[in-house]
């Protein structure tokens, strides 16, 4: 299992690597507000952090696209690319992002969906 930060430039290496900084986060572990997987249909999990999912058949990546709410109330956007082999996550590429107001010189062509 390798985890990849590309916002803070960060690997790690391993399970127990991962379990460990995870139950070391400042104020307890982010909870799970919303998720969609998309790629495999066969089965998804939300959990604390991130999306675990079961792989059936060929596939052999899946992306995760959901929220996270911290401790000190924020909610973050979380995007993971997520690389299986023998249906198992052998690796993720995490990206997470500080929600922000729209800016007014969009409005014209956007709508909101929040």
């Amino acid at each position: 299992m390798v985890v990849d930060y590309p916002q803070s430039g960060e690997r790690i290496r391993g399970w127990d690597n991962f379990r460990a900084a995870h139950e070391s986060y400042p104020g307890g572990l982010p909870q799970g507000a919303a998720a969609k997987v998309v790629g495999s249909e066969d089965k998804w999990v939300l959990g604390q952090v991130s999306t675990s999912c079961e792989s059936k058949g060929r596939v052999t990546s899946d992306t995760l696209v959901g929220s996270a709410r911290y401790p000190d109330g924020r909610t973050w956007q979380v995007m993971a690319l997520l690389e299986l082999r023998s249906g198992k996550i052998a690796k993720t590429t995490e990206v997470y992002g500080a929600p922000f107001d729209p800016p007014a010189w969009r409005a014209q062509w956007v709508e909101r969906t929040t």
